[in-house]
């Protein structure tokens, strides 16, 4: 009886994993859907800052704390990105964060 009782545990513990899985891809690919214009246009507006600061990607990964390949990303929309990484970001152009978030982005003309 105790081995019938884990072997039932086992199936719902999968079963759980696996709807939490399904959950949790299912609530990503809403997120990409609703943020892909937005990365792509802020990931523009630093890819300009940052060439407008004289920077390559190697340059600005080694100001900060990101990594060559998670500045492209970021530059090429093709990933969302945390606040602390927006501000190494920041720290790594020598910019307050402040200045990257003044500028007439499309998406922000919805609140007014």
């Amino acid at each position: 009886m105790n081995c019938k009782y884990k072997k039932n545990t086992l199936k719902l513990q999968d079963l759980i994993t696996h709807n939490l899985l399904l959950f949790a891809l299912f609530r990503f690919k809403m997120n990409i859907e609703r943020d892909f214009e937005r990365l792509k246009e802020i990931g523009k507006f630093l890819r300009r800052t940052r060439q407008g600061c004289g920077l390559s990607q190697d340059q600005l990964a080694s100001r900060c704390d990101l990594t060559k390949s998670n500045i492209s990303n970021i530059e090429n929309g093709n990933k969302d990105f945390n606040f602390s990484t927006f501000l190494e970001y920041a720290k790594g152009l020598n910019k307050h964060p402040k200045e990257l978030l003044d500028n007439d982005f499309a998406f922000l003309k919805a609140w007014n």
